[in-house]
This record gives C-alpha cells, sequence and structure tokens, in this order.
C-alpha cells in the first residue's frame, strides 16, 4: 500500500508541508518501542522482528551486532526464522567475521525444522 503524503501550506500559501512524514516516523518509533518490549519478554518473533529493525535500520541506527544479539535470542529458543538470519549475518560477515561453516550449522538447523529459505 502506497504511503500518501498530505500538503497542507503555510499561512502565506508559499511554504507545503508535508505531513505523512512526520505520522509515518511517528508510527516507526511507536512499533520500534512494542517490539522492543514484546521481544524484552522473550517474544521470538519480536526477537526476530527487532533484528530485522537493527538489521535494516528501520526505526533505529542500523547496527549489525545488535541485529544479532536479537536472532541469537530467537535461534537459542529454537526459532528456525531466527536461525536462518544468524547464518545469513555470519554468511556476509555483518558484525560477525565472516564465517561460511559456522553460517551453514546455522542454516542446517533451520533447514532441518522446516525452513524453506533456509533449505
Amino acid at each position: 500500500v502506497a504511503d500518501v503524503q498530505a500538503t497542507t501550506f503555510s499561512n502565506d500559501g508559499n511554504e507545503p508541508q508535508p505531513q505523512a512524514a512526520e505520522s509515518s516516523a511517528a508510527a516507526v518509533s511507536q512499533d520500534f518501542a512494542q517490539t522492543s518490549a514484546s521481544a524484552a519478554l522473550g517474544d521470538k518473533d519480536a526477537q526476530v522482528a527487532l533484528g530485522d529493525m537493527y538489521k535494516d535500520g528501520t526505526g533505529v541506527e542500523q547496527d549489525y551486532q545488535a541485529a544479532m544479539k536479537w536472532f541469537l535470542r530467537a535461534a537459542d529458543q529454537g526459532d528456525p526464522v531466527g536461525q536462518r538470519k544468524v547464518g545469513v549475518l555470519y554468511e556476509y560477515g555483518y558484525g560477525v567475521t565472516q564465517d561460511y561453516s559456522t553460517a551453514m550449522n546455522w542454516y542446517l538447523k533451520s533447514a532441518n525444522q522446516g525452513n524453506a529459505q533456509a533449505q
């Protein structure tokens, strides 16, 4: 779904004032806060989502090491998506020393649980 930006004009009618960007940023910030809270409480899906936010820099400064921390928390609970994403970070050396063997081990853990992307 496309994000439609509403534009209003200042009192003199000459300066456009974007509104959607502000509301979108607030929504991302609120989403980050809610996801962080759920992740801290042990929600595996939230931990993976928070890892993605850190990996992609969505709502927070990009930080591969923080992404790894959250992916590992999910992976350590047996989450196949978290396991695969740990493998991705090792495969490409994002936030860690690139290590294909370690990446493969994580991919195999995920694949053995039926994760098609890891397979």
